[in-house]
């Protein structure tokens, strides 16, 4: 069994599209269980529909939570459950080649599967420096030599853990995009930080074993009107201390130095990393020695140029696919065919 949890806030027409999708995907396997923990002002009713015709779970909380007390909630549904979970956002979407990955996991007795992307969806009416998407779905594939070849290097020379770069490009499992055993989160729950990053520390620290793979099991998305973890970061706030942000960890009586700390995305990974690993449940548990070793994670000059020229590959030997709803339900049931 594989449980889909999805945390989502007053996202209401993303969050029914994707379940409509996931409808016509997996109406004929009931080993895969829809979780959706809604946190809109608004009950979804359509949404709450689906998920009662499917035997799925939808759960509504109007208390306005964090995002990691409602990732919490997910966790709260599974911990005593057999099987494995992925915690993906509303824009998002899974291929029943997750199963596959789940037996693979089952047999060789490996808690988390972390991928390498192989394809990305953006939703109609998305914009980047590449356009705006015009078709229902554009999946965006990625070259799998290349996929490949990143791997390699990361894990024989690029191998260290920068904290400082989030748990996908170190290809360190987590509990965001990743498929994990159950059993791994029997005793965990996620603190006041950046769920993916925080769970990652939590899963260095359990040394859990894991795989990497290129996989269209996951599909990253992104939809005109997704929300993040870090929405706030371009916002025009320099330091945590200038921005309340769920994740400006300063809730609690702290260090200063840590209000001072520059609110970028990289800092936020570094300190949810700490956090996860050391088992933190606030930030008043951050010592000097915690803040003092932000500056050994700096990225090195030789791997931003590794970075740049891969993220410059990427862009020239991406595939591009459009497709409207139905094709593109078909190509989650079917798979891409090359």
């Amino acid at each position: 069994m594989l449980h889909i949890l999805v945390p989502s806030k007053n996202n209401y027409d993303t969050l029914l599209k994707q379940v409509k999708v996931f409808n016509e995907v997996f109406n004929d396997t009931s080993d895969i269980k829809v979780i959706v923990l809604d946190n809109s002002q608004e009950e979804n009713y359509q949404v709450k529909e689906l998920c009662h015709k499917n035997n799925w779970i939808y759960d509504i909380s109007y208390e306005q939570l964090s995002v990691a007390d409602n990732f919490n909630r997910g966790i709260d549904f599974i911990r005593d459950k057999d099987g494995y979970s992925v915690f993906i956002g509303d824009d998002d979407f899974v291929t029943k080649e997750a199963l596959k990955i789940c037996n693979h996991l089952e047999k060789n007795n490996i808690s988390v599967f972390r991928p390498i992307f192989k394809s990305f969806v953006y939703w109609k009416g998305f914009s980047s420096r590449r356009g705006e998407v015009r078709c229902d779905f554009e999946v965006r594939q990625n070259n799998f030599l290349l996929q490949n070849a990143h791997k390699i290097i990361k894990q024989y020379i690029f191998n260290d853990i920068n904290k400082c770069d989030g748990p996908q490009f170190n290809l360190i499992p987590s509990f965001y995009h990743c498929i994990f055993s159950n059993k791994i989160a029997k005793t965990f729950s996620f603190g006041p930080f950046a769920p993916d990053s925080y769970s990652a520390g939590f899963l260095q620290r359990q040394n859990s074993s894991y795989m990497i793979k290129v996989s269209d099991a996951i599909l990253p998305g992104s939809a005109p009107k997704s929300s993040s973890a870090y929405t706030a970061i371009k916002d025009g706030f320099d330091t945590f201390q200038s921005h309340a942000h769920t994740n400006a960890f300063l809730k609690c009586e702290c260090l200063p130095e840590l209000g001072g700390i520059s609110y970028l995305s990289d800092n936020i990974w570094y300190l949810s990393f700490c956090a996860g690993f050391n088992g933190y449940r606030s930030a008043a548990e951050f010592t000097m020695q915690d803040i003092n070793a932000l500056s050994n994670y700096r990225i090195s000059k030789l791997l931003k140029i590794y970075k740049k020229g891969f993220s410059f590959a990427s862009a020239l030997t991406i595939k591009k696919n459009k497709y409207g709803v139905t094709d593109f339900i078909s190509y989650l049931k079917k798979g891409y065919k090359e």
